[in-house]
């Protein structure tokens, strides 16, 4: 049986799709040492399993539970990828899967919310894009299962043979790939995982990475390698750091990708959600803005609506409701029980 791992951007139909392909899902607990919930279901086909990823815009971890997917790439054993990616959002969803095509395992990407893309003015060519990439990818509406019936028979046709992806290569410029080979070629075979990509995710900054070649190697040669390469960077590309310039070339890549892909069908004005964007996350009104709500909803909490609603309650609750439910006891309560009472009031 073949064993699928579910991951994309949040906000992308993941859970919808995750639903669909399973028909329903169960609860197995939480992955080791976070909170985040693990939700694994048997595809429809009864081929294999899907493992539902927590929603990530990078493989490098901010917090625990965002190192959740890199940490299952390090430690699972698993037979491909579905990769969900909103097309309305291309550009940005493509990050990740640029990561994860690195990694080589087979991967499918599911092209999903493509309807929304269209309303915006925008076609995904996807024939250009699985040229582009070399993977399987195609169009899907999660939200109404349109495609998903043929995107489980495509996760069987690579996931069921067991082969070996190849994983994409993108050229970091001499210093980098130079150090990625020094890295790659040091590793130990005790590591049985993808050499490039784990030296890519090490000079990255991804510190579950870090933590495992620092367990099994010398961790002073490791960090004079990162230290002398990024003091190389800095010099031969203005960059601040390994990080910024490994995301400067894969956002390079990704935008050429991007332009030969998506076809744009017509001027469509801002939407209202993106217009509201432009204004809350402006960085000199954005913070006024934010403090505008904060006073309105303390203010609607606790003086407007809070504080009139909270007295209609308790004005409801200590009146009628208490005056009625004294007159059915006293209507319904036996003489005998209720005499001593008033004889000890008294």
């Amino acid at each position: 049986m073949i064993s699928v791992a579910l991951a994309g951007n949040p906000n992308t139909g993941k859970t919808s799709l995750f639903n669909i392909l399973t028909g329903s899902y169960e609860y197995v607990g939480n992955w080791t040492g976070v909170t985040v919930e693990k939700k694994v279901g048997v595809l429809k086909s009864k081929r294999g399993h899907l493992i539902d990823l927590p929603g990530i815009y990078s493989l490098n971890p901010l917090s625990r539970d965002e190192g959740v997917a890199t940490q299952f790439l390090l430690s699972e054993d698993f037979s491909a990828i579905l990769n969900i990616v909103d097309a309305s959002q291309l550009e940005r969803n493509l990050y990740l899967t640029v990561q994860l095509l690195e990694y080589g395992k087979p991967v499918v990407i599911g092209l999903n919310m493509m309807d929304v893309a269209e309303k915006r003015g925008y076609k995904v060519d996807e024939v250009k894009l699985t040229s582009l990439l070399n993977v399987p990818i195609l169009p899907i509406v999660a939200r109404t299962g349109t495609g998903c019936d043929r995107l489980e028979k495509m996760l069987g046709y690579s996931g069921e043979d067991g082969r070996k992806a190849e994983p994409l290569m993108i050229n970091y410029g001499s210093v980098l790939e130079g150090a990625v080979k020094t890295l790659a070629a040091k590793i130990p075979g005790t590591i049985q995982l993808p050499k490039r990509w784990l030296a890519l995710q090490f000079f990255e900054g991804n510190a579950l990475v870090k933590e495992l070649l620092y367990s099994q190697m010398d961790t002073g040669w490791l960090e004079r390698l990162h230290t002398e390469t990024e003091e190389r960077i800095r010099f031969e590309t203005k960059m601040k750091s390994l990080h910024q310039h490994i995301r400067q070339v894969r956002s390079g890549f990704i935008s050429s990708i991007v332009s030969e892909a998506l076809i744009r069908t017509k001027n469509i004005e801002h939407t209202f959600t993106e217009r509201v964007d432009q204004i809350v996350t402006n960085k000199f009104l954005g913070m006024p803005v934010f403090l505008l709500f904060m006073y309105v909803t303390f203010k609607l909490t606790f003086d407007w609506l809070g504080t009139p609603l909270s007295d209609m309650i308790d004005a409801f609750l200590t009146g009628p409701v208490t005056d009625t439910l004294q007159s059915l006891l006293v209507a319904s309560a036996p003489r005998h029980l209720l005499k001593p009472l008033c004889l000890r009031e008294s």
